[in-house]
């Protein structure tokens, strides 16, 4: 059997709680009623560019076509926060601290979000934005107390609860949008959340870089091999990699995949010596191209990589 990695070992909680909040958004996963059926369309790893080549990445953007409001999202799952401080005081002081940190995103302006979703090719002008916490309903019930200081009146908390049956239920501060505040208010349980469906984005900015790594190098190798393809352009890579089974940060701008295949391609060529510059301007080459007339040769590459970089495959 062809060699395949163990997809089970990069499922990280970050994405798993991204999905969930994606798949309410998402006309593929219509479960009851989701805020895709009021006219709110969501855009996951959105990026927004200030001054000085600065920029700001929310977890996710989220906009009103009716009402034409907007919420930036940030997920805040507060993994083994307990493990790293020494007391409770501790713990509760970092939590209300990180919710604070998402004032920063009062930076992005109705200006910003139009810009980005030009490139969508989305003409939209916002009215009002507002910033959401996104937090695990486990940690808001031992640390509510914390969670309202930080936010105060400025930001607003959703929680999820995804055990056996998942919801999305906003627990502090109030929407402009009447219908959506009712959507969320507690007292109507929020919005049940499509069961399943944690692949809708397989990668995310989250996602470890040994993973982006093994997987970009896979499915170049792959894609090269069944179509016996010695030399390719640096322009070619963003078709092959977000048109292939499991597309790779399909959800985000060009620009921002590129500098991820600059930073795989570097790490081909530096360290797994796979591939040199070919003659003319931004064209590479397989260094090592038997594996392109042998699939057992391109296994072996693989599994090498995969131990090199620590990370699981099975046969």
């Amino acid at each position: 059997m062809p060699l395949e990695f163990n997809r089970e070992l990069w499922g990280d909680i970050h994405t798993y709680y991204l999905n969930k909040l994606y798949s309410i958004y998402h006309k593929e996963t219509i479960w009851d009623q989701h805020l895709y059926d009021i006219g709110y369309r969501g855009f996951p790893d959105p990026i927004f560019y200030l001054k000085s080549d600065n920029f700001l990445t929310p977890d996710f953007l989220a906009i009103g076509m009716k009402e034409k409001d907007v919420q930036i999202i940030d997920i805040k799952g507060f993994q083994n926060i307990e493990k790293n401080l020494n007391s409770q005081e501790e713990v509760e002081e970092k939590i209300a601290s990180k919710i604070m940190k998402i004032r920063k995103y009062e930076k992005i302006n109705k200006n910003m979000i139009s810009h980005y979703l030009s490139y969508r090719q989305i003409d939209f002008k916002s009215n009002k934005e507002e910033i959401i916490a996104l937090i695990p309903s486990k940690i808001y019930q031992k640390y509510t107390k914390s969670i309202k200081e930080g936010a105060g009146n400025k930001i607003i908390v959703w929680v999820i609860e995804s055990n056996k049956k998942c919801y999305i239920w906003k627990a502090h501060g109030s929407h402009l949008n009447p219908v959506l505040n009712d959507f969320l208010d507690s007292k109507n349980k929020g919005i049940s959340i499509y069961p399943g469906r944690e692949d809708l984005i397989r990668f995310t900015r989250n996602t470890p870089k040994k993973i982006i790594k093994f997987c970009f190098i896979e499915k170049m190798m792959t894609y090269c091999s069944r179509k016996s393809i010695k030399k390719f352009n640096f322009d070619e890579i963003d078709s092959i990699l977000t048109r292939t089974d499991l597309p790779m940060f399909p959800h985000l701008l060009r620009k921002e995949r590129e500098e991820i295949w600059r930073y795989c391609m570097h790490t081909m060529m530096s360290r797994f010596h796979l591939i040199k510059k070919g003659r003319l301007r931004n064209q590479y080459e397989w260094d090592k191209s038997r594996f392109l007339e042998q699939p057992m040769d391109r296994n072996s590459i693989l599994e090498n990589i995969a131990k090199k970089l620590k990370i699981g495959v099975h046969e």
